[in-house]
């Protein structure tokens, strides 16, 4: 039975691949922001007169908390679409049919 192939199991193996290739879009993506940050920083120090504390707060501060910001509005997001899944699905499920019934 090894030999044979599960039914959607070429599909599975799409969205793994999918599921890995967003995940390193995401990773490149943070690398590449934390790169052109520390790229900027002498620019930044500069142009605004910031001393090595304020530029550590750029960098920690500001970046951590629009990445808190966006993590929480995803996770609000995911709450949101479950919370209306569960609500949705029972009074779906309980809603009278559409179609008509036949008479007996």
């Amino acid at each position: 039975m090894s030999g044979i192939p599960r039914v959607g199991s070429s599909l599975d193996s799409r969205k793994r691949w999918l599921t890995l290739m967003v995940l390193c879009l995401g990773v490149l993506m943070i690398v590449l922001d934390t790169t052109i940050v520390n790229v900027a920083l002498p620019s930044i120090r500069a142009d605004l007169k910031f001393s090595e504390t304020s530029l550590v707060w750029v960098v920690n501060a500001g970046y951590r908390q629009a990445f808190t910001v966006g993590a929480l509005f995803a996770a609000a997001a995911g709450v949101i679409g479950a919370v209306w899944l569960r609500t949705a699905s029972p009074s779906a499920a309980a809603s009278p049919s559409s179609s008509p019934t036949p008479s007996s």
